[in-house]
């Protein structure tokens, strides 16, 4: 049944990402920063990196070329042939002396055939072989054609990045081997710290990105929410509080026309009310002289006369066009509330006696789960007409009849009194417009009841909605403050009666 259906109302895409514009902005100013700071964080690291690299290239090849210029011709001859262990002892501590004193990491000589002659690692327990120059085929080409060159970066026996300078060594103008000196971590400190600080800049310029994007964002979404408070309460129909002025950029004119659009509708519906009034004011006096001289001639016709039936009718139209004038009365200028505790059991029973026997024709099953001290503090004269417009529209849905319910509990700071019925719903198309006034689907309506109703519920400090309709039957629902004292209803056997 429509009467058990949830009272949330689900509203789609609340917990996507991107249905907000201040993600959106966020979003797109964070990313936009975070793109630019990692291209030109990229490009600048590579373009040290590489001129640290094409730096330490020159200064190994420096350093091998020294090397190379201190042998002396005897020293030289090591190369050549085999002159001792006494020399290439005295050989090896001089190229030993050489790399200490400088920040070398490894030098060697080598020959034309890639042997490794002298190793400043060859007292090491485990000395490189010569298998590591296959590596390096381009430079040792370059050597033997007698030009010096230097390798490419590339990870050491300790995993730290390493390069190696080559120049080659002369006799008599023939190139008879080489010396290469291998380049040490310390090299590259240089461009890890320069790596190092591009992150943390990197960091702080994203950091700092999402800082002015929530306050670029704020500047549009702070506005625009306030915008959006003012239009709904233009849409609920409250007219009363000025749009605020929010600057002098676009959405300063925004705010500046729909203040001007909202003086122009509250301008529009004064001049309504007046006339309604007027109209209503006009009707309602030869109406009421109708009344009297109707309700006279009702009394002197006989109930067996032929007159009677007509004279009855007479009546009974005269007291619709009364209510139709009370309400049009009603809508034009609204009366104050005078607020005080009010029974809500009392007051639906109140309305139930006098719909009920209206609607003879109608099997109406009724179910009233209303708690017997169940109370609200508004207008008596506003709660009995709010109620009357809801319960005569619950029954006027269901022409065969049906069930009513009618329930109230305690919901936050308000007590709900939920009205359904098991009639056949709202159409889709209409439910937007049925609090306007004078809208309304039957050909009698005057569209007033629900406006009348939904302003008289605000001006007691309440609501109404309408909380479901379908195939199955509609519910509307009124928040009212709860009294401050309880207004016990008498009590009564049971919580189901039939109305026929």
């Amino acid at each position: 049944m429509i009467f058990a259906c949830s009272n949330k109302t689900v509203h789609a895409g609340r917990g996507m990402v991107f249905d907000r514009i201040q993600n959106r902005i966020l979003l797109l100013f964070v990313g936009l920063v975070s793109a630019i700071v990692l291209v030109s964080g990229g490009l600048l690291d590579w373009a040290v990196r590489r001129s640290l690299e094409a730096e330490l290239g020159r200064k190994l090849i420096a350093l091998a070329q020294a090397v190379s210029a201190s042998l002396e011709p005897e020293e030289i001859a090591v190369i050549r042939e085999t002159t001792g262990p006494r020399a290439e002892r005295r050989l090896g501590e001089k190229i030993r002396r050489f790399k200490n004193g400088t920040d070398a990491a490894r030098i060697f000589l080598f020959d034309p055939d890639k042997r490794i002659l002298l190793d400043t690692h060859s007292d090491d327990a485990a000395p490189p072989s010569a298998v590591g120059l296959l590596f390096f085929e381009s430079e040792l080409q370059s050597v033997r054609n007698g030009d010096p060159a230097h390798s490419i970066l590339f990870r050491g026996e300790d995993g730290r990045p390493a390069m190696t300078g080559f120049s080659p060594l002369f006799a008599d103008g023939e190139v008879i081997g080489g010396v290469a000196v291998e380049g040490s971590a310390a090299f590259l400190a240089a461009a890890d710290a320069i790596r190092n600080r591009l992150v943390w800049i990197a960091a702080l310029s994203v950091f700092a990105a999402v800082v002015l994007g929530l306050l670029l964002a704020r500047t549009i979404t702070r506005p625009v929410g306030r915008l959006l408070a003012a239009s709904e309460r233009i849409g609920r129909g409250d007219y009363t509080e000025p749009i605020p002025r929010l600057g002098r950029d676009e959405i300063g004119n925004l705010t500046r026309t729909m203040e001007a659009m909202r003086l122009s509708i509250l301008e529009r519906e004064n001049e309504l009310k007046a006339m309604v009034a007027g109209v209503a004011h006009e009707i309602r006096n030869p109406l009421g002289g109708m009344e009297l001289f109707a309700g006279l001639l009702q009394d002197r016709v006989k109930e067996e006369s032929s007159a009677a039936g007509p004279v009855d009718h007479i009546v009974r139209e005269i007291g619709h066009l009364k209510e139709i004038v009370n309400r049009f009365l009603d809508f034009a200028r609204p009366r104050l509330p005078v607020p005080e505790s009010c029974n809500v059991r009392e007051a639906v029973d109140s309305c139930l006696r006098l719909l009920l026997p209206a609607h003879p024709a109608r099997p109406v099953t009724l179910n009233c789960r209303i708690g017997p001290a169940d109370a609200v503090r508004c207008d008596p004269n506003h709660l009995r007409e709010i109620l009357m417009n809801l319960l005569k529209n619950a029954l006027e849905a269901m022409p065969g009849g049906g069930t009513l319910v009618i329930t109230s509990r305690p919901a936050g700071p308000f007590i709900r009194i939920r009205i359904g019925d098991s009639g056949r719903g709202i159409p889709d198309p209409v439910r937007p417009q049925i609090f306007t006034p004078f809208f309304t689907t039957r050909p009698e309506g005057t569209g007033l009841g629900l406006s009348i109703a939904k302003s008289l519920a605000e001006a007691n400090g309440g609501r109404l909605l309408l909380a479901a309709s379908g195939p199955d039957g509609t519910v509307f629902e009124m928040d009212l403050p709860p009294s401050g004292e309880a207004n016990p209803a008498p009590q009564r056997n049971g919580g189901r009666r039939e109305g026929r």
